[in-house]
């Protein structure tokens, strides 16, 4: 799993751009991002939002499965459900892991993204 930092950052500040556009990332990528960093920071309310976070990730992951056909969203669905798959390892949820795995596996295959070159 690799994820620019500087390149996701800066398209997910564009307020211009609405969410939808291949020039920003889905909403269910930045719901996981927002979960791993809900979890990765102190106690407090950020930390407390892991629940909604986890809650609209799945969401998104789910709507955007059937409304998005490119390639660009393909990518970023497949990020979101490995950012998923692993917070479920993590959580010991061992089905769901395997749920986000599958899923990414089945969407890369589905755009091919599996061959090389």
């Amino acid at each position: 799993f690799a994820l620019h930092i500087e390149r996701f950052t800066n398209a997910t500040l564009i307020p211009q751009i609405p969410f939808g556009n291949i020039l920003r990332p889905s909403q269910s990528l930045l719901y996981a991002v927002y979960l791993w960093g809900a979890h990765l920071s102190p106690p407090g309310p950020l930390f407390d939002l892991k629940p909604t976070f986890l809650r609209r990730a799945l969401q998104a992951t789910s709507t955007e499965t059937f409304t998005h056909n490119d390639t660009v969203h393909a990518l970023h669905m497949i990020q979101a459900h490995i950012l998923l798959g692993n917070y479920s390892l993590m959580q010991k949820r061992l089905l769901s892991a395997q749920l986000h795995a599958n899923a990414a596996a089945t969407l890369a295959m589905s755009y091919k993204l599996h061959k090389s070159g």
